[in-house]
């Protein structure tokens, strides 16, 4: 009697142990391919030195309702070593398997800034400032303090290239600026070796700054080098350059849009009508396109352009043929609606 009992309550346990195992094993799988999202998209920070059972918690904010089953997962597989520091996107509708998979192959969010050329270095600064993703660590610190950080000898104008970077959550400011700082030299450094025009300028810096100029004077693409034949002859016959956008940058925040006769006439270190040479810093960001036009300029005769209405200049050779073209470009001007 005693031993029929016991067959029974064994093979009631083993029922019950079978039916638990069962059970289980669907709330296994149940959690694992289970939408962590219903909606929406979230961040997972993922730090260094962080176990499989610190991202099952974490988890547990995004939908996880049973972290046991991603522990043991990636436990019996192998996984959780292989997880890598960073930070993840947990879309919509994302099972805990695919962001396992995610975390296994380290495929982290990576993230884009773009520097616009033309732009000011201290657009650029500000720029930094408003992205949130970045971590800051030159918040409070003047220019001239973060020239030092970098190692750039002098002013920042001018030495970022303008480009599209691609960087992190929680890579620091400064990591990213000095990334566009490099790219800049490397670029400025390979168009000097490579230039056509030999003599006029007497450093990279100075095609720098040349380059700086004519990436405010045209928008087209076309014109770069041919400005810079401008610019070229112009220095090589001792002329003044007299480029506005060097005035613009010397007057500063005090710009309202509007360049006088006295503001042409009012000297400061970047006044191209008052001073003979390039101005003493970069006034921009420039492209690559404009370094390569500063060394490579355009051969011709013409010392002057103006705008011509539509976008583009008027080059001229002589002060007479130029004086024409400003007037007509005056009464494009009147005429104009």
């Amino acid at each position: 009697m005693i031993i029929r009992l016991l067959r029974r309550l064994f093979l009631l346990l083993f029922l019950l142990g079978i039916g638990a195992a069962i059970y289980g094993y669907k709330l296994y799988q149940q959690s694992l391919n289970a939408p962590l999202q219903a909606s929406g998209t979230a961040i997972l920070h993922v730090a260094k030195g962080s176990n499989i059972n610190r991202i099952a918690h974490d988890l547990q904010a995004h939908g996880l309702q049973h972290p046991w089953a991603l522990i043991l997962h990636a436990r019996l597989n192998g996984g959780a070593a292989q997880i890598k520091a960073g930070d993840y996107r947990i879309e919509p509708n994302m099972s805990t398997l695919d962001l396992l998979n995610n975390l296994q192959t380290g495929k982290v969010i990576v993230l884009q800034f773009q520097i616009i050329e033309g732009k000011r270095s201290a657009d650029l600064l500000r720029q930094i400032a408003a992205t949130t993703e970045l971590k800051h660590e030159l918040s409070g610190k003047s220019e001239a303090e973060i020239a030092a950080i970098l190692g750039i000898n002098g002013s920042l104008e001018g030495q970022f290239l303008p480009d599209t970077y691609h960087f992190h959550y929680g890579d620091s400011d400064i990591d990213l600026l000095k990334h566009m700082h490099q790219a800049l030299q490397n670029t400025l450094t390979q168009a000097w070796e490579t230039r056509a025009a030999k003599g006029t300028l007497n450093s990279p810096y100075e095609a720098l700054i040349l380059a700086s100029i004519i990436e405010k004077e045209t928008g087209i693409a076309g014109e770069r080098a041919q400005i810079s034949g401008v610019f070229h002859r112009r220095l090589q016959q001792n002329m003044r350059l007299q480029t506005d956008p060097t005035v613009i940058y010397g007057i500063g925040e005090q710009y309202q849009g509007n360049l006088t006769r006295r503001d042409l006439q009012t000297d400061t270190p970047y006044n191209t009508y008052t001073r003979y040479g390039l101005p003493p810093t970069p006034i921009a960001l420039a492209s690559a396109a404009s370094i390569k036009a500063a060394l490579n300029p355009q051969t011709g005769d013409s010392l002057y352009f103006v705008a011509n209405g539509t976008g583009g200049h008027t080059f001229s050779a002589t002060y007479q043929e130029h004086q024409k073209a400003v007037q007509t470009y005056r009464r494009s001007q009147k005429e104009s609606p």
